[in-house]
């Protein structure tokens, strides 16, 4: 139970017991004040047992057998009553209406329902408790609005009511988990709100009534239709604060939900971001950008699926720069970064948009060429890619004031699909075989730009 829950339901019982004892207080000291000694005694030691019931049982379900005898001791009081009133035998020793042993009787019930679950719906204790509070209610109006002749029908004094008020509530609030206040979240908008209107529904009505009879009496007006228009018109002002009052807190509630559905949301596109940018990272080199070994591996054996289903070719790649290590030893790491990022924008630019361009790692890199291609359409592929890494840079570094002019060469092994291989290794292993037979040529020749077949 939260908290403030059971601060509501001990301040109930607590206030139960107070109205009962003051009621016994004035009896035994001979007081004679007809409000306070309107409730019988044993009327009142029966309040006080059942509010001994919901003490015991305001952190959970009653146990022991203190919380079972007095709730099974109610029920009978109440239903030893109705007998002795129906009977005519004045066997009990106190003045008790049939409404209040009735009251007593539904109380008891319910009581005892509190320490065994799995009773009918219609037996809940929560419903048996909210017929005890219309009955009570019932009587309070009409003390209220001073209604000749009503407590011939139905005689309760006005503390036995506000203690059957008192007793129903704090046993319907006691279980909020339980019947229809499971209908209410706790902490909710709703709840804050039913917590507001309905006490407010239920004591402004009548206590406005007692105030315009007692004006009545006293002579403040003298027509028969002003009180009541009087009452109407306070309950009307008195409910339109409470409502003002309350339809604010919802709005702070309903600010405070957006505020939290915007955060939430906020959150979701910066996780949805991250594991972009981590999806990213798996599948690209953080240098060039360019898709990295393990995602070049993935669409190579695409590629190889789908030429086989389709019985097309495709072309691929082995490309590796030539003099990349003086400049990275010469000019330092930083350098040689620019120019793998300027090697790789010009290779992702010399290739069709079906096309792809990865970097293997260091300064090697690959591309597949997607068919229908023939050996000499990969030739002048491979030429193309040579001669736009093959092309002087000139390279803008922050640590040095001018522009670094660099050249290098490259070296370009082709595997042709299925020509050369029919799966991925023999496909990679013909392809890295023909760039090391060009740079091999190169350097014994001289050359820049070196271009192989695979055998």
């Amino acid at each position: 139970m939260p908290r403030k829950l059971k601060q509501s339901v001990e301040f109930l019982i607590g206030s139960a017991v107070a109205v009962a004892l003051a009621t016994q207080l004035c009896w035994m000291a001979g007081a004679g004040l007809r409000f306070l000694t309107a409730m019988d005694p044993l009327v009142a030691l029966n309040f006080e047992g059942a509010a001994l019931v919901l003490w015991l049982g305001r952190y959970g379900r009653p146990a022991g057998v203190v919380a079972r005898v007095l709730s099974w001791l109610i029920l009978a009081v109440g239903l030893f009553r109705l007998a002795d009133l129906a009977l005519g035998t004045a066997l009990y020793p106190g003045p008790m209406s049939v409404s209040i042993a009735a009251c007593f009787c539904v109380l008891g019930l319910a009581l005892v329902a509190l320490d065994r679950p799995g009773w009918p719906p219609f037996l809940h204790p929560q419903l048996m408790m909210t017929a005890v509070l219309c009955v009570a209610l019932t009587a309070l109006i009409g003390y209220a609005y001073d209604i000749d002749g009503f407590h011939k029908y139905l005689p309760m004094s006005e503390l036995t009511a506000l203690d059957f008020i008192l007793l129903g509530a704090a046993l319907i609030l006691l279980r909020p988990a339980e019947g229809f206040m499971a209908r209410l979240p706790a902490g909710g908008a709703g709840t804050r709100s039913f917590c507001w209107l309905l006490p407010a529904c239920v004591l402004i009505p009548w206590l406005l009534g007692g105030l315009t009879v007692l004006a009545a009496e006293r002579g403040w007006y003298d027509k028969a239709g002003t009180g009541s228009a009087i009452a109407a018109v306070l309950t009307i002002l008195a409910m339109s604060v409470i409502v003002f009052f309350n339809s604010a807190a919802l709005n702070r509630s309903e600010a405070e939900l957006e505020r939290r559905n915007r955060e939430l949301e906020q959150e979701v596109v910066e996780r949805k971001q991250a594991e972009a940018r981590a999806a990213h990272l798996a599948s690209h080199d953080p240098l060039t950008s360019l898709p990295n070994r393990r995602l070049f591996l993935d669409r190579l054996q695409n590629a190889i699926g789908r030429a086989a289903r389709h019985g097309g070719n495709f072309a691929l790649f082995y490309i590796d720069v030539d003099q990349f290590k003086p400049v990275n030893d010469q000019h330092g790491h930083h350098a040689g970064d620019v120019l793998l990022q300027a090697i790789a924008g010009r290779l992702a630019l010399a290739v069709r948009e079906v096309d792809m361009v990865a970097r293997l790692g260091g300064d090697e890199f690959a591309a597949i060429m997607e068919g229908p291609i023939d050996a000499q359409s990969a030739a002048a592929m491979a030429e193309r890619l040579s001669a736009s890494v093959a092309a002087p840079y000139r390279l803008a570094l922050a640590d040095q004031p001018q522009p670094l002019d660099v050249a290098v060469g490259v070296s370009v092994g082709i595997a042709l699909f299925p020509g050369h291989a029919r799966d991925l290794d023999g496909l990679v292993r013909a392809a890295d075989g023909a760039m090391y037979r060009a740079k091999a040529s190169g350097r014994a020749l001289g050359r820049n730009l070196n271009v192989e077949m695979a055998e």
